[in-house]
Parts: C-alpha cells; structure tokens; sequence
C-alpha cells in the first residue's frame, strides 16, 4: 500500500468525512483506516488471508505511532458509533472532527456510492444510476446504511433520490427513502409531494398504502380511508386473492379507519393519544438499537439472567425492550426513553409521560369490557379487581378474555405495548378459578396442608429428626428416594390418598418429578443434614454438625479455620434453620454474628432482634420438595 493517496481518493475521504483539507495527517490516517476496515471485510468473507490483514494493520498502526495520531471511540466517552482520531495529548478544550462509524463502513464497502453522493451533480458521476440503484436494493445492505448515506449530509442525500426519481420517475426504493426521510424531518408537505407524484406515475398498490397510513398519522382518516380503498380496488381489478397477509392487512387498516372517521371529542383525542404513543415508542426503539448496541448486549444478560433464561422469548422481546428503554439507567444515570427525548426536544408533558413507562402495573387481567368503536378496552387486575381503561388497536378481543403480564400508564389510560397475550379458554378458567381460592385462602390452607403432610412424610421416613450425610451425592440419592416414596406410596392419614393420585385428579395427567440436584457450592462438603419444618419445607445444610457446635459454643475460630467464606454459608441458609441455631443460644449466637458480620449486636439482644438482623443479609437457597406436586 502506498502512503501516497491519489487526488481523487483524499478528495473523497475529505468530502464525505467533511475534513479539513488542510489536515493531511488526520485525513491519510483515516484512509489507512479504512484499508484495514476493507480488509477486515475481505478476512472474514475468506478473501484475504489472517496474514495480510494483520499487515494493513501494522501500517495502520505504525502511521498513527509516526504522526502520534490516537482514536478515540465510546471507551473515551464518545457517544455510540462516534470516532474521532487527534493528536495524542490534545485537551479536551480541542474541537474533534467526530465521524459516525456507519460512515467508515459505507466508505470502506461502498466507495463509487460515496462518490456519487459527494458529486455536484450526482446524474453526472460515473455509475450513476446503476451503481446508487444497486446500493439501495440490495437486501443483503442493512436498511441503516441506506438511511445514513441520506442523512449524514441532508441536503445531498435528498439531491441525490430527487436525481434518482428525475431519471427513472417509478423508482420505488428511492421513493420510499424520500418520503422516510421527509417523515423524519417532519417535512409532511414534501412528503405529500412526493406520494401524490408517484401515485400519478405508478398508480401502485404499495405506494397506496404507505400513502393511507402517513395520512392516518396525520389524522385524516377521511383521506386514509380512501387511500387504503383504492389499494382494495387495485388488488380486485388484478385478481388478487384476498387472503394475501398484505391484504388481510389492508383490511384490517380500513375496519380501523372506519371506526377513526366516527370518533370525535375525547375519544378522539385518546386515539390519537395513543397512535403518537406508538409512534414514538417505535423511535425511541430504533434510537437505542442504532446507538446503544452494548448496552443493549449488557443488558440482554442481565434481564436473562433475572429470568434464569437462557434465551430471550419471543413474547418476552417487548417487555425486555420496555424495561431497557424506561428502567434500567445507563452509565449516565438516566434510562435511555429520557436520553432521546432530551436530545430530541420532546416536550415537559412528553418527558412526564415516557417516566410513566418505567411504572407498569404487572399482574393477570381479565377483560370486563370492550368499546371497539372508540378502541377502548376496560381490564380487571385479578388479582387486585382495581379497573384500568385501555386503549389498543385490537378488534378481536371479548369480555371475559385474560392475558398477563404488564400494562403501561400514557396520559389518562394504559396500553400493554407489545402483542396481547391472550390466554386459552381453558387457561382464563382455570386462572379465575385458582385466583378466586386464592382470595378465599383456599390455596394458602392447601399450601399449609402439603407442608404439614411433608414434614409428616420425612419423619416417617428417616425416623430421625436430621438425618446427615457424608458427601452431595449420598445427600441427594437419599432424599430423591425419599421424594419418590413420599410422592407415590405416603398416603395422608386425611384421605388416604398418595400426592401422586391428588396430582392426577386435580390436573388431569400423572405426576412426573424432576430429580433433585443440590447445588455445585455442597461439592467436596462431607456434613451435610437435611432439615424439614412444617411451615417452610425441607432444606439442605452445608457444614450442619459444626454450626450447631458454633451456635452452641461460640467457638467462631472453628468455624473460620473450617469453612473458607463463613458469611457465604450462613447468608445461604433458610431462616427456620438459622432461627433452629440461635433459639436457646442467644448470647453465643450474638458472638458469631458479630465476629462474622460485624454486626454490632448487642450482648443483651434478643432472638428477635438477632433474626431481624439476619433477614437483612439472608438469601437462602432450599429444596422445594413440594415441587412439581399441585
């Protein structure tokens, strides 16, 4: 590679980066920038070896060592997809040249379409049209490389789809990256331009639609109506089958305009509310996914990790996106709903409302009543049967319907902001039926019914009070022979009647119990105890025998020299276990807290207030052993 760059190329670089000419180190470092972004291209398409790309890498490197040229990205506090490249040592009080990544890689892949944009006029540069047009129909190019080679120069970008439409007037895609880009901009009136100038060149059915739902947005649902009429009546006249998911769709949209056209006062207000509520969420989301991919990535682990999924649903991808968006904050301290509306501009009232988003109501609901005139929807929490006024777009929803998870607060009613998961029939009967034990406490009684039946089960079995155990795997095959005897032979002295043959008349199906595996922390732990209480179930203790002899003794020393991590093991215990150690054993028990939590306890503190003390740092870990068994 030569240092020297040809004229037309450091033009380019100069142009498209909007350079300073003048700066001939910064403008040759970018240039060897690029080469290795073009080679790292040409590696993993398997057309450049790992050899030589390492090489355009070196001379990349060895030109900014030379010139004592360094980069800056997000790592140095730029923003998402920013990169800046300055003189080493350069103050902050120094102006960077800021280029947007996605302009490194359009130059990098698509040099002749950058020239073409650049060009004073475009239908006069080499490639045009065919080279431009390539460039924006080609399904493999991201659409937000498209939308960037419009926008990072606004006026060329439009000079430049205003060359391509003059030369072929019908061109769709150029079409349709106008009228986005006018959307954008809030340029309505040239957006209606454009739509009624290729309406009367093309007459097409798509150009009809997209038309119908930028005039619904405008809130003339009169125009839309008619809009979207005649997609119907092009489709008739060509025969096409009605069944098509576009026309199903198209159908859809005109039911909704018919019902917008009848609407007015309030009601109309609300829709509205509503549609600009949808709007902007859909922004707000396209914002994020195009400047903050890492946080994103971080976290898509952490809400996983939450969930204990190992992968994001399907059904969980807006609610994942919602808590992105209006509750998790950045490094900034603000979530990112609140970083567009401040950079855009939005309004106190907006801004108010985009915090609302961060305070949904989670729980199941059941639908008590429906308006499909005025899109409104009347929801019962279940749980609560507090009533929130909905307002959605749906049209095939019925009183008595349920569905779960959140609701969104937006001006003076809620949205659910994303599908509507409606339950079955079967489903929604069986939610009211065990919510309404619930309320009645059937459920609780039966809860404490099972506990009981299960501490009466493990003292049958075992005949001792703690049955302990030299190592995880004789602890676990002891107690999963214990489950499956309790499961399937116990039979209450109630009824008479197993857990198993419960479980199959309640639900319908036989019982089926997963294994039990204690976790890997019991690995290696040769005192091991199995502890049941009637009113918290059964738990697995690591190191029993030496903590009761702690508790008993005070004897912190022992425990320090046995156990590595000492307030690891008691933050893991159930509180019937831990209140089972300092019952009796107050004064002792107050020692070990303090030695091993610093607690400052007092000497005099009583069982309560040791145990207060412990649920502010306990996160127990225990076995369900009524897992599996409704």
């Amino acid at each position: 590679m030569d240092g020297n760059m040809a004229m037309d190329k450091r033009e380019l670089i100069t142009k498209f980066f909007e350079l300073d000419a003048a700066d001939e180190s910064a403008v040759k470092a970018w240039s060897f920038f690029i080469d290795l972004q073009r080679a790292a291209s040409e590696e993993t398409a398997g057309r450049l070896s790992r050899r030589d790309r390492d090489n355009v890498q070196r001379i990349f490197n060895r030109y900014m060592n030379k010139n004592k040229l360094i980069m800056l990205s997000e790592d140095n506090g730029l923003k998402a997809h920013e990169l800046a490249i300055t003189k080493a040592g350069v103050g902050e009080e120094e102006k960077l040249k800021i280029v947007h990544s996605f302009d490194v890689w359009l130059l990098a892949d698509f040099e002749d379409v950058c020239s073409i944009l650049v060009a004073d006029e475009p239908n006069e540069a080499d490639g045009f049209p065919e080279v431009i047009l390539k460039f924006l129909t080609d399904s493999g190019v991201h659409k937000w490389l498209k939308e960037r080679l419009i926008e990072k120069n606004k006026d060329a970008g439009e000079r430049l789809l205003k060359a391509i439409l003059e030369d072929n007037p019908a061109e769709l895609t150029a079409h349709s990256l106008l009228v986005d880009f006018y959307e954008r901009e809030s340029m309505f009136f040239e957006a209606e331009v454009e739509f009624r100038r290729m309406l009367d060149t093309t007459n097409d059915k798509l150009v009809w639609a997209n038309y119908g739902y930028f005039l619904e947005l405008q809130g003339r649902y009169e125009d839309a109506f008619v809009a979207l009429q005649n997609v119907m009546k092009i489709c008739e006249r060509a025969g096409e089958d009605v069944a098509d998911d576009f026309l199903e769709e198209v159908t859809r949209n005109i039911s909704r305009m018919e019902r917008m056209k009848g609407l007015a006062g309030e009601d109309a207000r609300a829709v509205r509310d509503y549609q600009e509520a949808m709007r902007l969420l859909g922004d707000i989301n396209v914002f994020a996914e195009k400047n903050m991919d890492t946080e994103i990535t971080k976290a898509r682990a952490e809400y996983l990790k939450e969930k204990d999924q190992a992968e994001l649903k399907y059904e969980d991808s807006y609610e994942f996106m919602n808590w992105f968006l209006f509750q998790r904050e950045l490094p900034t301290g603000k979530v990112p709903g609140i970083v567009y509306a401040e950079e855009k501009g939005l309004s106190d009232t907006t801004i108010e409302r985009l915090k609302g988003l961060g305070n949904p109501v989670e729980s199941f609901f059941e639908i008590v009543a429906v308006d499909n005139a005025t899109f409104k929807l009347v929801v019962k929490d279940m749980a609560t049967d507090k009533e929130y006024e909905l307002v959605e777009a749906y049209s095939s929803v019925a009183v008595g319907q349920t569905f779960s998870r959140y609701i969104y607060p937006w001006s003076d009613f809620y949205f659910t902001a994303g599908t509507l998961m409606r339950h079955t029939d079967d489903y929604s009967e069986t939610l009211k039926r065990l919510i309404e034990e619930a309320k009645t406490g059937k459920i609780l009684k039966d809860a404490k019914e099972k506990l009981k039946a299960t501490h009466d089960a493990f003292n049958t079995y075992f005949e001792i009070e703690v049955p302990t155990f030299k190592s995880k795997a004789k602890c676990e095959k002891a107690f999963n022979k214990f489950y499956e005897w309790m499961l399937f032979e116990y039979a209450s002295e109630e009824d008479g009647k197993t857990f198993a043959e419960i479980h199959e008349e309640t639900n319908g199906q036989k019982l089926k119990p997963d294994k039990v595996n204690l976790p890997d922390t019991f690995t290696g732990v040769n005192d091991i105890a199995l502890l049941c209480d009637p009113e918290y179930g059964i738990a697995a203790v690591r190191y029993y025998t030496l903590l009761k002899s702690v508790f008993e003794t005070g004897a912190v020393d022992e425990l320090k020299a046995m156990v590595e991590n000492p307030k690891e093991l008691l933050i893991g215990e159930e509180s019937f276990v831990v209140r089972g150690f300092v019952h009796g054993n107050e004064r002792t028990a107050v020692k070990v807290f303090n030695e091993v939590f610093e607690a400052g306890l007092d000497i005099n503190a009583s069982e309560a207030e040791i145990m207060a003390f412990w649920e502010t740092v306990g996160e127990p870990q225990s076995i369900n052993a009524s897992r599996g068994v409704n």
